[in-house]
């Protein structure tokens, strides 16, 4: 996994890649811009674009990083929630 953040209409850039996750294993770095997303416009909500997805979809990104611009492939893996309960 990893979190994408956008101020009002600028770029998607990188805000958290998961340490243990498939975006890491990718080389996806923590302040990555994209610049495309599966070769066009990166969608208008990433994060429900990628809740839309199987595991083992692979996307295909395009970002900038330094300057450069890097294709990284993701294997998609499966979206995890922890839940807590307090007991007595």
């Amino acid at each position: 996994g990893f979190l994408l953040q956008r101020d009002s209409g600028g770029p998607w850039t990188v805000a958290a890649v998961d340490p243990d996750g498939p975006a890491v294993k990718a080389r996806l770095l923590v302040g990555d811009v994209v610049v495309k997303w599966n070769g066009g416009e990166p969608p208008r909500y990433a994060q429900r674009w990628l809740g839309q997805q199987k595991p083992g979809d692979v996307l295909h990104l395009r970002v900038k990083r330094e300057e450069k611009e890097l294709s990284l492939d993701i294997t998609l893996g499966e979206a995890r929630e922890k839940f807590y309960q307090v007991a007595e």
